[in-house]
């Protein structure tokens, strides 16, 4: 889409920020997964999609310094503009 835009030289990057500390942003990092499944625990144990139990082993994987958890990848992409010629 930056390409089809007239936009040049396209860049991409892909990173997918992980942790395994349970303080600072490796905490915050960690966090993520359980405080998303937290906020729609009423849905996904209605649907069978997690119990109670698992939500809770996420909080305890998070806090546990030999646990790594990770975001899903965030793919970043840019461009430039090049002003026009006068």
């Amino acid at each position: 889409m930056l390409a089809g835009a007239g936009l040049e030289p396209v860049h991409v990057n892909v990173v997918e920020p992980t942790g395994i500390r349970p303080a600072g942003v490796e905490y915050d990092i960690k966090l993520v997964t359980p405080l998303t499944l937290e906020n729609i625990a009423g849905a996904a144990i209605a649907e069978r999609l997690i119990t109670r139990e698992a939500l809770d082993v996420l909080h305890r994987l998070a806090a546990d310094t030999t646990t790594l958890m990770a975001f899903p990848r965030i793919v970043q992409s840019w461009a430039f503009s090049t002003p026009p010629a006068r």
